[in-house]
Order: structure tokens, then C-alpha cells, then sequence
């Protein structure tokens, strides 16, 4: 669970950076309103993949606009970088965590040549 104060601090320094005059940040607000947000819609994202992108950027446009005080607009902009973060960080999530693929196409042709 290492990636949800990540996501949190990453999110912050957009907001940080888009809204520091508009939005009311705080860390314990913030970790209250997203920390939830972000363990759900990784569940979510289980299930229905690409299809819960536009899902998450709608309900974290309607968080920053709700809880944070930020229009409309700023609010879609943070949520489309944020959400531009989050798709980097599977797929170097991913590439960390999967084998390569040569050893392991290498792997299967040596095992059928001994067999």
C-alpha cells in the first residue's frame, strides 16, 4: 500500500502547482477525500480497466470542485495530469514487475528443443 501516499503527495504537488491560489489544501483533508477514492478505484480498475478512467475523472473533479474549492476547470486540468501519472506509474509499475519479454520467449524455445 506504498502507492496510496505517493498518488496523495503526487496529486498535492499538481494542485499545488495549478491551484495554490484557489484551492484549500490541506494533508488531512485530502488524505480523507482521495486515500478512499484511490483504494476503491484500483478495485475498480480490476474489473473494468480502461473503462474506469473516465469514471476516476469525473469523481476527482467532483472531489477538488466539493472539498477543495476549485473551479471547474482547474479541477479537470488536475485530474487529467493526475490521471496522465497514474497511467505512467502502472506501466512502470508493469515494466518492473514483469519478466522481459526475450528471456522469457527464450525460456519456451529452449524448453521445446529439449523436448
Amino acid at each position: 500500500m506504498l502507492f496510496i501516499p505517493l498518488h496523495l503527495v503526487v496529486l498535492a504537488f499538481i494542485i499545488f502547482l495549478l491551484a495554490r491560489h484557489d484551492a484549500d489544501l490541506e494533508w488531512p483533508k485530502l488524505a480523507l477525500v482521495f486515500a478512499p477514492l484511490i483504494i476503491i478505484m484500483s478495485f475498480v480498475s480490476a474489473f473494468l480497466g480502461v473503462l474506469s478512467l473516465p469514471i476516476y475523472f469525473v469523481l476527482v473533479s467532483f472531489a477538488l470542485h466539493q472539498w477543495f474549492y476549485v473551479g471547474w476547470g482547474k479541477a479537470s486540468l488536475i485530474s487529467f495530469l493526475f490521471l496522465i501519472y497514474l497511467i505512467a506509474y502502472s506501466f512502470l509499475m508493469m515494466s518492473i514487475t514483469r519478466p522481459s519479454q526475450t528471456a522469457s520467449h527464450l525460456l519456451h524455445t529452449s524448453s521445446s528443443l529439449i523436448v
